[in-house]
């Protein structure tokens, strides 16, 4: 979808056309593109949304068009005997079951659970076992989007991956978690293709590095790792994108850069938050002194605090707020969350620009953009601060664009103890307040409230 966007600035009409795109769909059934294309519909109307909320009062004009793509899938699915490629061979990491008829699929997945112990490619060794597993409703050749249907009804789980210019990536991740479990390799040969049985999945990819140590491989990004604890570890974080395949920068594509220039912005007001605190006397029974552990002598009440907030400039900094006396915690909460409610309108009504003739003069004579450092061309803009009204130097209309301010107020504790922390992180996180950040600054906790 291609909307234009329009704003006033001065006595000018800004306008910009951005595109907002849905998500790609396979669909396999007609009953699936009903939801499909309202799960699409929804990611462009909050795309939509989130680009007016970071702009600068950006309305909607028009919408330009709407476009839907649409391509044919091909399902991918196995038949008959393939020979392995050399390279795959040698590493006798894969069964090859040598059938002549579709059903490449039945033996791969068997010889998995049943391996054969001698000729382990030869179907023969897998006949007796055709009724262990239910392959009744299952149309041979079998498409890989056929696979979990046959995952559920036999409680096993079974991952696919595919071989190509010598270099193997995912097809299919299971999501079942079966006593039972199959790796299968899918080959392709033009439009022929036939499923194999991989055995030891860690050999079949010991090629990847170079040295003598045994490598643990990851499913889902095929990432080796030298413990198996490490690579434990690391299945949660990696298992929710999915199945990926690592492709390594190219010619073209070699040079990274630094996109978020949004984070080069300094955020308009910062608190600095002090602590003080009571030592209560604790007592308990005495400790077994042949054995090791903590004796507790005194509880930290908290019995007062300071804040300063301190902003941009001098105009926009606060004089100190003390406090001392009972219920510290809770009085200091709602002290957060006021200057939270009363800053966060600040922020969102900006100030217009105001420009003085020197600052006339420095637009006028830029030729790079003051945020990426580039040439400034046809499309050079006056970015200003959106507190304050200074005008802070020419930049491209894309880079402005990025250059939005972070609705985030950080506040920095000083002699933060872990009965303070317990406390304001409780209060704070009840309310789920989501433009206050904060930090201790002698406490090993990072405490981030989103």
């Amino acid at each position: 979808m291609q909307v234009r966007f329009k704003k006033q600035k001065g006595d000018a009409i800004e306008t910009t056309e951005p595109h907002f795109h849905g998500r790609c769909h396979i669909l396999l059934k007609p009953e699936d593109i009903e939801h499909s294309l309202r799960e699409s519909v929804m990611k462009m109307i909050n795309s939509f949304i989130e680009y007016q909320r970071e702009g600068s009062n950006w309305t909607l004009e028009r919408v330009m068009n709407v476009n839907i793509h649409i391509a044919t899938y091909i399902p991918i699915k196995g038949s008959s005997y393939l020979p392995l490629p050399a390279k795959l061979a040698k590493k006798k990491a894969i069964v090859n079951p040598q059938n002549n008829d579709h059903k490449c699929f039945m033996w791969s997945v068997l010889a998995s659970p049943f391996p054969g112990r001698r000729n382990p490619q030869r179907i023969i060794n897998y006949v007796d076992h055709t009724n262990d597993l239910d392959f009744s409703d299952i149309p041979f050749p079998v498409k890989v989007a056929d696979i979990p249907k046959f995952e559920k009804r036999n409680g096993i789980s079974i991952n696919v991956f595919g071989y190509e210019r010598g270099i193997l990536f995912p097809l299919h991740l299971t999501k079942e978690r079966g006593v039972r479990h199959a790796n299968l390799l899918l080959l392709a040969d033009g439009e022929k293709t036939h499923y194999c049985s991989i055995k030891n999945f860690n050999r079949l990819l010991g090629d990847q590095n170079h040295d003598n140590n045994q490598y643990h491989y990851c499913h889902y990004c095929l990432h080796g790792f030298t413990k198996k604890r490490l690579l434990k570890k690391h299945i949660p974080y990696c298992q929710v994108h999915g199945a990926q395949r690592t492709e390594m920068p190219c010619e073209e594509n070699k040079w990274l850069q630094f996109e978020e220039v949004k984070k080069q912005l300094k955020v308009p007001y910062v608190v600095y938050a002090h602590f003080e605190s009571i030592l209560e006397q604790q007592y308990g029974c005495q400790p077994d002194p042949s054995k090791a552990s903590t004796i507790k002598l005194a509880r930290h009440i908290p019995s007062g605090f300071t804040y300063k907030v301190v902003g941009l400039n001098q105009e926009l900094t606060e004089d100190h707020v003390t406090y001392r006396g009972p219920d510290t915690i809770k009085v200091f909460v709602d002290h957060m969350v006021n200057l939270e409610e009363r800053l966060t309108k600040v922020m969102s009504n900006p100030k217009p620009l105001l420009m003085t003739n020197d600052d006339h003069k420095v637009f006028r004579e830029a030729t790079h953009c003051h945020i990426c450092g580039k040439m400034l061309n046809h499309d050079r803009v006056r970015d200003h601060c959106h507190i304050s009204g200074k005008f802070r130097g020419a930049a491209h209309n894309e880079c402005n664009l990025k250059f939005q301010l972070t609705k985030r107020i950080p506040v920095f504790f000083y002699n933060l103890r872990g009965y303070d922390a317990h406390h304001i992180m409780s209060e704070i996180g009840k309310m789920k307040r989501k433009n206050l950040k904060c930090i201790p600054q002698n406490h090993e906790k990072y405490i981030s409230f989103s």
